[in-house]
């Protein structure tokens, strides 16, 4: 059986903290998730030490360092694994769900992008979040749910559906993308049909806090 989603977040030495509060927003009922350890220094044994959900079965560590998000996807994130969820988070280290929303975030935002049939897309963000596209800021006085987009959304915070992804994986492995083209990966999608609608979701935004890890 399908599970919810997969959540998929590359992680230094000092992401743990980020990682023990998502934690409370994604529930292993509905979530498994993988975090791919990108410092050469880091090991599970120190993620052991710090954290008691570092061994649950819902919870994976792939030690493969130096290599960037979009390198991980490509890598990792193989249909043969992404087809048994329904969506994927491809998530980064310094976002912040705020506290009023994190025991259901996950839940909820799932739920969201059923109900809205929505192939890809993400969070908008609060006021003073780094964003690096203008429309994906959450404006006080717009009202409606669903914040359309045209071909890009935010690197830090994608969410695909497991059939659009299964296509987004195919342009990945036969060219040679640098990061920066993360970005606009679901244009290609859309020219191709796997996506018919891209979205953010306006109701529940995260804080993106910008902190580099080590």
């Amino acid at each position: 059986k399908k599970k919810a989603g997969l959540l998929t977040m590359a992680v230094g030495l000092n992401s743990g903290k980020a990682v023990d509060t998502l934690l409370y927003s994604f529930p292993k009922k509905q979530f498994d998730i993988i975090l791919f350890h990108y410092h050469a220094k880091d090991s599970l044994k120190k993620w052991i030490e710090k954290f008691n959900w570092a061994l649950e079965d819902h919870i994976h560590h792939i030690f493969d360092p130096n290599l960037l998000k979009l390198n991980y996807a490509r890598k990792y994130l193989k249909p043969t694994l992404t087809n048994n969820y329904d969506y994927i988070f491809l998530w980064d280290e310094d976002g912040i769900i705020p506290d009023i929303s994190k025991m259901s975030w996950g839940s909820k935002t799932i739920d969201f992008f059923r109900e809205n049939k929505i192939d890809m897309g993400g969070p908008t963000f609060t006021a003073g979040s780094h964003v690096t596209y203008g429309p994906s800021s959450k404006y006080s006085y717009l009202d409606e749910k669903i914040r359309p987009v045209e071909f890009v959304v935010e690197i830090g915070f994608q969410i695909w559906g497991s059939e659009a992804w299964m296509y987004a994986h195919k342009i990945l492995v036969n060219y040679p993308f640098r990061l920066w083209y993360f970005d606009a990966l679901p244009w290609k999608c859309i020219a191709s049909g796997a996506i018919n609608k891209l979205a953010y979701m306006n109701t529940s935004p995260i804080s993106h806090v910008r902190k580099p890890d080590e």
